[in-house]
């Protein structure tokens, strides 16, 4: 029967892309199916391995052929590589154990790739599974994934209460796993676009997250063999190295790859397992082409670049490869079979008596249902394997490949017309001067060269430079000069556009000037028409508009001020503008008109440490002062407070008290915590890092990576600071809707929350609901729990108190001290613990934290709030996390006192305040160190002056003597990096940061220009701390004293004019919260 085919013709290595049937992917099937090991095939391009992808998968299973896929990015390119490449690599790296043939090409082989642990499964968790949600967590950003509000590709994870969405590499969808206690519940794939489930699974694999990593070791290896391999570069010119460093994303990150691992691989040592073959190929010169492209993008110092021999293997090696692979040959059993589509029924006939199996294939089902219905003879759709079917003939839908006819065996056809015309088309040779011309241009076509202008486009050449040929652009200028523009630059040239009122064209010369003033004329011109555009629109839009946005219908509405201490001064309060806007869509309806204002907001990390400090506590009078002088301008009938920063949020509800008009807050978020060496960092750290500096434990290098790793965003300091803790008062005393303070700043829930807080006015105006129906002496006694609970700032105290003073509400220190004996420090938080406020609201936020207060009869659940209800009613469906540490329980607690304890004593007989959060002693005494400013005693500090056991005291920074009452931040962190921490007493009458930890007393009152006994304190004199008694003792006899007094003179004031003045004029006692009214 052979015979009657036709003639036959062996092919050892034919040419694949010219070859006229699919013999060689027919023979590489048998082949696959008698080895045991699986096999990776080598073509020449991506053309390549897709036809030969598509003849494949007609005999083998999905899950046994493979396209191992080309980065798609150029040599040293800006971009990153898709993820749905980075995507498909990882998931034919995971099934290496599973038999398949791989198809790669010969760019392939040029990449220095990660080393296969890297893409390999590294986990795997099942149903029932025993895990924490947060170790879950760790786990994911261990593995370089990042957390989104939704998930959308791969490489990201999102958590919502008991649920993780997580989208690794390795599966086609993403994963939602959901947790019960510390079990895992269930598991399922799900649409990522549509979030609906699609299918259950038992149990899954986690991979690395991305191509990169980004942990912490990753980024210091970076760093390492960046600063190794440029150490003549300098690292802040490179903005790549300092977003890497700041944990950022960045696009282009593929040319540090080397710089991310220990060692790279070749991809013949990833599939060292597999039996390599070869089509035909060409010798390859890509590293000629990967060169030049180092050539062309080296020339920007931001941005240096690895030498192509350290980021990729040259032609030579990938050559070697090559041709030393074994040459994959294939029998005569295949022969030239032509089937006339014509006469179908007469060929299939004919076809039947040559061959056992006919199958006609097609990639469109109209042309596979009018086969059916012209052919007499039955047809069987092809399902299963090919090998397996009995004989006859066979239809299916499958992408167009080239023919075959095997032996007497097999005859496969594509029925779509004059396929075998193209086939034979494809097949034809090209000469080596052959171009394809797919640019815009035609011959004699006016086209515009950015730098050089207008010249004659006159088509492609191919030009030999240095012995490696390359595409040219060649334009016609003036005089005939002519000007080769690379083909890869084409995007610097642009078509002509003529007026037809123009008769007359003057072509630019490349060696003259005048094309760079018509350039410029013309873009002066272009500025100057933008202009008079911009002021006709303006001026129409003058002339028949109001001056605001404001209906007549708006008048008769409640007028609502929507103020915000929004700017760019400091990242606390970045949100302020955007989260106005949000909050007036909310307030705007039928009942209510907002109208947006702004105020002032110092940033205290800026100011910390020199003189600016004495401007912060100021600012917070002056921000309530401002909010009452445009309320009571305005005639404003409610408002909307939105705050960020340390002095914003307690002026604002300071002035929300004293106006006592429907007011309600949004706090604008906190900042997400950086990283550095594997650990989250804040604003603390890097004051810290400079007292370990000064001390020699660390470098100035280390220090500035944790300067630039600290603060990665926007929103206020991370940990339970003063800004988190009073966003958290906020809530507890009722004028912020539940759950909005431990948001963070990026979130997106915070622009809903704002929407939300904006249409929540509408309510308290309508009811006539005011903050001082909310903020009642028992509301001020759940703020205080709540702080009290969660370790807060001492700052509350004297906030707290000021804003009491607004309300009317008789809050003393007392107040505090006696709440601080009963209620437990229940909360791990930053400065002294392991949390963020973002781990917080991971379980939930302060709702969880007052739940747990008020199941335990510590808080008045009865107290009103801005939501209408009260906090039991709010708290009625809020459930309490188990399978969490951020927050224990009553019955175990941190502390069975709260975080902040007040002391009297004969060195502060009015009070003063300590955080005895995370404070491991009860007693303390030792010899006085005595300095009149803090810029004295950091200056000891550096010069080695104080010593263990020394009880530093620093006086005149009370909030007269101040002036201002300046955070201690700088001296108490110094002081710890120093590794002085627990051995040194601080004692001030100025204040301190809600980032101190340590043994720190502040608030001191009588305060040093009050003439309080911190003012008679000299070097030496002994000063003793007890805790439990709550005692601040001057060990020194009243004689003494009434010596000291006698002789004691009060220092020059610091300021004679300006706010400072006034303030100290005005301002009281820190035991009354330094107010000024």
């Amino acid at each position: 029967m052979i015979d009657k085919i036709g003639e036959h013709y062996t092919q050892s290595m034919t040419n694949f892309n010219k070859a006229k049937d699919h013999s060689f992917a027919h023979a590489l099937c048998n082949k696959y199916q008698l080895s045991h090991k699986s096999l990776c095939v080598i073509v020449d391009d991506v053309k390549a391995s897709k036809t030969l992808f598509n003849e494949l998968s007609l005999y083998l299973n999905p899950n046994e052929v493979y396209i191992f896929p080309e980065s798609e990015v150029l040599p040293y390119d800006h971009f990153s590589t898709p993820q749905n490449i980075i995507k498909e690599r990882f998931t034919i790296l995971n099934r290496m154990k599973e038999k398949s043939i791989v198809i790669t090409t010969t760019k392939n082989l040029y990449e220095k790739l990660p080393p296969i642990s890297h893409f390999k499964s590294l986990s795997t968790f099942s149903e029932n599974d025993q895990i924490n949600i947060n170790d879950f967590l760790k786990i994911l950003d261990s593995n370089n994934f990042k957390r989104k509000d939704k998930v959308e590709f791969t490489n990201e994870y999102a958590h919502r209460g008991g649920i993780v969405d997580v989208y690794t590499p390795i599966y086609k969808s993403p994963i939602r796993i959901e947790f019960f206690d510390t079990t895992i519940e269930s598991i399922r794939f799900f649409d990522e676009k549509t979030q609906s489930s699609l299918s259950s699974i038992k149990t899954f694999n986690l991979s690395n997250g991305s191509l990169i990593p980004r942990n912490t070791p990753s980024i210091e290896l970076f760093k390492s063999k960046w600063r190794k391999y440029f150490d003549k570069k300098d690292e802040r010119d490179c903005t790549i190295f300092n977003k890497v460093s700041n944990g950022k994303e960045t696009e282009g990150l593929e040319i540090y790859l080397p710089f991310f691992f220990e060692t790279t691989q070749a991809f013949k040592d990833i599939f060292s397992e597999y039996e390599f073959l070869k089509t035909e190929l060409t010798s390859s010169s890509h590293f000629e082409y990967i060169n030049q492209r180092f050539n062309d993008e080296d020339i920007d110092i931001s941005r240096p670049l690895i030498n192509p021999k350290d980021l990729f293997f040259n032609d030579s090696e990938v050559n070697n490869f090559i041709e030393n692979l074994p040459v994959f040959k294939i029998d005569n059993n295949y022969s030239d079979y032509s089937f006339d589509l014509k006469n179908l029924n007469t060929n299939l006939s004919k076809s039947l008596t040559n061959f056992n199996k006919v199958i006609l294939l097609s990639n469109i089902a109209s042309s596979i249902n009018k086969l059916q219905e012209d052919s007499n003879i039955p047809l069987k759709e092809l399902d299963g394997q090919l090998n397996d079917l009995n004989d006859g003939v066979y239809f299916a839908k499958h992408p167009r490949i080239r023919p075959l006819a095997f032996r007497n065996e097999i005859l496969v056809v594509h029925i779509e017309p004059n396929i075998e015309k193209e086939i034979v088309n494809d097949a034809q040779e090209t000469s080596e001067t052959d171009i394809i011309d797919l640019n815009p241009f035609n011959k004699n076509d006016l086209v515009v060269h950015e730098k050089y202008g207008l010249g004659v486009y006159e088509g492609l050449e191919v030009v030999e430079t240095n012995n490696v040929t390359n595409e040219y652009v060649k334009i016609r200028y003036i005089e005939n000069e002519n000007l080769y523009v690379p083909l890869r630059n084409i995007n610097l040239l642009s078509k002509y556009h003529k007026s037809r009122l123009l008769t007359d064209i003057q072509l630019d010369s490349i060696s003259s000037n005048k094309w760079t003033k018509k350039k410029e004329k013309a873009l002066k011109q272009a500025h100057d028409h933008a202009a008079e555009i911009l002021d006709i629109e303006s001026r129409r839009a003058r002339s028949s508009s109001p001056s605001l946005k404001v209906s007549d219908d708006d008048f008769n509405k409640f007028q609502v001020g929507i103020v915000s201490a929004g700017n760019e001064v400091t990242p606390c309060n970045v949100t302020g503008p955007e989260l106005s806007l949000k909050a007036k869509i909310g307030v705007n309806g039928p009942d209510s008109a907002g109208l947006i204002f702004s105020t002032i907001a110092v940033s205290d990390g800026i100011s910390m440490g020199h003189e600016g400090m004495r401007a912060s506590l100021v600012s917070r009078e002056v921000i309530t002062d401002s909010v009452e002088l445009v309320m009571h301008a305005e005639r404003f009938d409610g408002m909307v407070t939105i705050a960020g920063c340390d002095k914003s949020l307690p002026g604002m509800l300071m002035a929300a008290a004293r106006i006592n008009r429907p007011a309600i807050f949004l706090y604008g978020g906190s900042s997400l915590p950086g990283s550095y060496k594997g650990k989250d960092i804040s604003i603390v750290d890097v004051f810290e890092g400079i007292g370990a500096m000064e001390k020699g434990l660390i470098s100035e290098d280390e220090l500035y990576e944790i300067e630039c790793a600290a603060c990665p965003g926007q929103g206020s300091c991370a940990g339970m600071f003063t800004a988190n803790t009073m966003a958290s008062v906020g809530e507890a005393i009722g004028m912020s809707l539940p759950g909005t303070a431990s948001l963070p700043a990026e979130d997106s829930r915070l622009r809903i929350e704002a929407e939300k807080t904006g249409k929540q006015l509408n309510y308290l105006l309508k009811n006539d609901i005011k903050p001082r129906d909310i903020m009642t002496i028992e509301a001020f006694k759940n703020a205080v729990t709540t702080v009290l609970a969660l370790g807060g700032s001492t700052n509350a105290v004297l906030h707290l108190m000021a804003i009491a003073h607004e309300a009317k509400v008789d809050l003393t220190l007392d107040t505090f001290d006696q709440l601080g004996k009963s209620v437990p420090h229940i909360a791990d938080m930053k400065p002294f613990g392991k949390y963020h406020m973002v781990d917080l609201d991971n379980i939930g936020g302060v709702p969880v934290v007052s739940k747990i207060l008020l199941e335990n009869n510590l808080i008045d659940g009865n107290c009103l709030t801005v939501t209408g209800k009260t906090v039991g009613e709010n708290l009625e469906n809020v459930e309490i996390p188990t399978n969490q540490d951020v927050v224990s329980f009553p019955n175990n607690p941190i502390s069975e006192e709260g975080g902040i304890a007040i002391l009297n004593g004969s060195l502060s007989p009015n009070g003063s305040v300590v955080k005895v959060a995370g404070i491991e002693i009860d007693t303390f005494k030792g010899p006085a160190n005595v300095f009149e400013s803090e810029q004295e005693a950091l200056e000891a500090l550096f010069n080695n002056q104080i010593k263990k056991g020394d009880v530093v005291v620093i006086r005149n920074e009370g909030p007269k003597g101040g002036p201002g009452m300046r955070e201690m931040l700088q001296i108490t962190a110094a002081i710890k990096g120093a590794g002085l921490g627990k051995d040194v007493l601080l004692i001030t009458d100025g204040r301190f940061s809600g980032g101190t930890t340590g043994l720190c007393i502040g608030h001191v009152a009588p305060e040093s220009v009050e003439e309080g006994p911190i003012a008679l304190c000299q070097n030496g004199d002994q000063i003793e701390l007890n805790l439990s008694k709550r005692e601040l003792n001057l060990n020194v006899n009243e004689e003494e004293k009434v010596s000291r007094a006698k002789n004691y003179k009060l220092p020059e004031p610091r300021y004679t004019s300006g706010v400072l003045h006034k303030y100290s004029k005005l301002v009281k006692g820190a035991d009354e919260g330094a107010v000024t009214g």
